[in-house]
């Protein structure tokens, strides 16, 4: 099978899952998106995109997976729907600046 990544994509996956010039309130929360993120992704995807993983943190997302969500469903819509409502409003400032996507 042919690689789905190279240099560019890890790369690009590598700034993306770790904030990029965001502000700290969405940088704080990006280790743990890491974690989520990371967990929720096929092995061969996360072999192929450099990502560590064993079995330790696999346990630790299996506990959190069993754990959190009856809580997160708790938590008003506005707080849970922080991260996408700032990523929203960041693209639409920026293509209104003509600064594009990235």
């Amino acid at each position: 099978a042919l690689p789905i990544s190279d240099d560019k994509v890890r790369g690009f996956v590598y700034d993306l899952m770790h904030g990029g010039d965001a502000p700290w309130f969405i940088q704080v929360l990006m280790p743990a998106n890491r974690f989520f993120t990371t967990g929720l992704l096929p092995d061969h995807l996360r072999d192929e995109l450099g990502m560590s993983w064993g079995p330790r943190r696999q346990q630790a997302f299996d506990l959190f997976m069993t754990v959190v969500p009856p809580i997160y469903r708790l938590a008003p819509g506005p707080i849970r729907r922080l991260p996408s409502t700032y990523y929203l409003w960041d693209l639409r400032r920026r293509l209104c600046s003509g600064r594009g996507f990235l």
